[in-house]
């Protein structure tokens, strides 16, 4: 109490303001997009409070700004903003790699933070380079860097198109075959997949028809037909607030048609005529032949011994 305060040390603290291109996403020009400071003591001068930062201009890319292009004129490192505004000026090209470093210059309080603006993933338009070398009381300890209202309403982010992978389906010869198709592929992050743009591209040679409620195909093979048929399908993503449609990716269904499976040959057997013994086959001619010859050979000793007897008859 009465002592000298002692001077909190400077610290540096970097801070990135992502403004991403990607065709074709859209934003009303002149959009704003805000970073605030928190008022704090002895933080920023007051005369910093509610100056607006440009952004460069007259470049060129395949590459759409969402919400526009970078306008000459842009304030410089070294310069002290607080409450800043950036202005999105009509709709253009930029390129990445062109913007000069640092493009703008903040400077914050010793242990600032903040968080990213990102619209989109693609090309960064705006760096913030947030530079400490302020003295007095750290009251302010945050940086917020939100996007503001018109900003977050009227950008329309450009998703890219979903992944549709190829598929393998199995089915009888003669038997239609149900596939779930979009069962393995993948949405984008930023919009599902509409299942009623599902449609067959490169039709088979036979019959596939895309049922566009449940997202599957019914496949039918020809008749007789067995072997491997191949068709490519389409979907889409679902149309942006505008009602243009998504972007869209394609894949190819391999059905396989199984030949039927023969049956195994079934032995038959001739019904005997009346009065014979069935043969089936030489065993059985050999059995019949050998059960004669036991029959001959039991009759020779029947023969045998009624000789033999009569003998002893003659003896008597």
């Amino acid at each position: 109490s009465g002592g000298p305060v002692a001077e909190p040390t400077p610290v540096d603290v970097e801070q990135t303001l992502s403004l991403v291109a990607n065709a074709p996403a859209t934003a009303a020009p002149n959009s704003e997009v805000t970073v605030t400071i928190p008022a704090g003591t002895n933080d920023l001068p007051a005369t910093a409070e509610g100056q607006t930062i440009t952004q460069y201009s007259n470049l060129s890319t395949p590459y759409k700004v969402s919400g526009g292009t970078i306008v000459d004129g842009s304030v410089t490192g070294g310069a002290t903003h607080s409450g800043d505004t950036i202005t999105l000026a009509t709709a253009g090209p930029v390129p990445p790699g062109s913007l000069p470093t640092p493009e703008v210059t903040f400077r914050v309080l010793a242990g600032a933070a903040g968080t990213n603006i990102v619209v989109t993933g693609g090309q960064v338009l705006v760096t913030a380079h947030l530079g400490g070398a302020l003295t007095g009381a750290s009251a302010a300890t945050t940086c917020n860097v939100p996007a503001s209202p018109p900003l977050a309403t009227t950008s329309v982010v450009a998703p890219g198109a979903p992944v549709a992978n190829d598929d393998t389906a199995t089915t009888p010869q003669d038997n239609p075959v149900t596939i779930n198709v979009l069962a393995n592929d993948v949405a984008n992050t930023e919009r599902a997949i509409d299942v009623s743009t599902l449609r067959i591209t490169v039709p088979t040679q036979s019959g596939a028809l895309a049922d566009p409620i449940s997202g599957q195909i019914r496949y039918t093979p020809p008749i007789g037909f067995n072997g491997t048929d191949t068709f490519t399908y389409e979907v889409c993503s679902v149309a942006d607030a505008s009602g243009t449609p998504g972007p869209c990716d394609s894949a190819v269904v391999t059905v396989t048609v199984q030949a039927p499976v023969a049956a195994a040959a079934t032995p038959t057997t001739a019904a005997p005529a009346a009065g014979q013994l069935p043969r089936t086959g030489e065993t059985s001619g050999g059995l019949i032949a050998a059960g004669a010859f036991t029959m001959l050979a039991g009759v020779g000793i029947v023969l045998a011994l009624r000789r033999k007897l009569e003998r002893n008859w003659l003896v008597d």
